[in-house]
């Protein structure tokens, strides 16, 4: 199943934000072996990535980034299987198309990390991933990509602007990984939460900020079943901030774990002091039901 490698290009491009906003990609002419006009009666594709980035701003509208050659026949099938299927010709509308030649722009194919084709991102308006595709997709895995991009990259748009202007910023790096959380965009959720963990243990800013992100960091990786990281991040949660409003809840999570993966005596040392919240209390409710099932050998 695929899943968002945004991850893994979210490094490059806080580094090159300052450069999409500048505009100094070098610019090299897209080779004419592929006209990416909409003459042709498909997506009517940019071809200089500044003039698409300043529609993009200009327009608040994501953008869509395709890197491809004439020599990659997975690229050729993409065109004419996906980027000519008339619902996705449809669902592209709201993006700026920009189609990429990988050989002849190398530069700005670093610059995502793209190393292999096709390649297709899918970024706000400045560059920043939200949802990324290697390898081919035929139109309904594509159109279900694209479903996946908020109608609205506001918000988005406002943190990436903020980052390029002053990367490293924790409230910045804080608010784009809770934007991404909002929107199930886990993994470059993660990336972003770690960022801020890292930048709030060297300039120790609001310690409940600071909390907030690991917990989140700790839920993100529960969810994408990362439990050996959910560990780390909940525990690291409490271990610093043990007065913290989410550490209960942290323990809690911490004890469910330890129950799934049969570290009984673990799960007990997190879930039995939950215990004196008291009965009305939710999370003391919920480490009553684990403990029961402990109990009973379920």
């Amino acid at each position: 199943m695929h899943r968002e490698r945004n991850r893994f290009s979210l490094p490059a491009l806080v580094c090159v934000l300052p450069l999409l906003l500048a505009s100094e990609f070098p610019r090299v002419p897209a080779a004419p072996s592929r006209p990416p006009g909409a003459e042709q009666g498909g997506i009517a594709w940019q071809n200089d990535i500044d003039r698409a980035f300043t529609i993009a701003r200009k327009e608040n509208r994501p953008m869509l980034i395709e890197f491809w050659a004439d020599w990659c026949g997975p690229c050729h099938m993409m065109e004419k299987n996906t980027f000519r299927h008339p619902k996705v010709m449809e669902a592209v509308r709201r993006f700026v198309p920009v189609r990429i030649d990988f050989d002849r722009n190398p530069n700005i194919a670093r610059s995502f990390e793209v190393w292999a084709l096709p390649a297709v991102l899918m970024t706000d308006s400045y560059g920043m991933s939200l949802v990324r595709l290697d390898g081919y997709a035929g139109p309904q895995r594509f159109l279900k990509l694209l479903g996946r991009i908020p109608e609205d990259i506001s918000e988005f748009n406002a943190w990436s602007q903020r980052l390029a202007e002053k990367p490293g910023d924790f409230k910045a790096l804080l608010e784009m990984g809770l934007t991404y959380r909002r929107h199930s965009l886990l993994g470059s959720s993660s990336y972003f939460l770690q960022e801020a963990v890292e930048e709030g243990n060297a300039m120790s800013p609001q310690p409940a900020r600071v909390a907030e992100a690991l917990f989140y960091l700790g839920e993100n990786h529960l969810q994408l079943e990362q439990l050996k990281l959910a560990v780390g991040a909940f525990t690291a949660l409490i271990e610093r901030f043990p007065r913290s409003e989410r550490a209960p809840i942290a323990h809690l999570e911490l004890g469910k774990i330890y129950y799934m993966i049969g570290k009984l005596d673990r799960a007990r040392e997190h879930l039995q002091p939950l215990l004196s919240r008291g009965e009305a209390d939710r999370v003391a409710q919920q480490a009553r039901e684990v403990l029961d099932k402990i109990k009973s050998g379920a």
